[in-house]
């Protein structure tokens, strides 16, 4: 069986430049068990930023805060089953960035 999938995300809405200066690394460890991490320098331009997680049917499973000074997240993905999700970057409400995560 063949499963295609399609997702979009735009960060048109994003203000060009917001994160010049600044850093967000990519999920990981990817593929995750757990846990997984992002570290993090905010840009003063950065009002609020928080991650999101879906599954394949684009059902929200666990979203977290990015905190402004504590430049690491972490979050448990101990309850979700193993399986493709996507993650979406959202900073001031707006999409960032959009990447795959995979959980075994």
């Amino acid at each position: 069986m063949k499963v295609l999938i399609e997702y979009w995300a735009s960060p048109e809405i994003i203000e060009e430049g917001i994160m010049n200066g600044g850093s967000i690394s990519d999920i990981y460890p990817n593929p995750a068990i757990s846990f997984v991490n992002i570290d993090y320098q905010l840009t003063p331009q950065v009002k609020t930023a928080q991650i999101r997680i879906v599954n394949l049917l684009g059902t929200l499973v666990t979203e977290a805060e990015i905190e402004r000074n504590v430049n690491k997240l972490t979050i448990d993905v101990s309850q979700l089953k193993n399986g493709i999700y996507f993650y979406t970057l959202l900073i001031n409400g707006a999409v960032y960035q959009t990447q795959k995560l995979i959980v075994q």
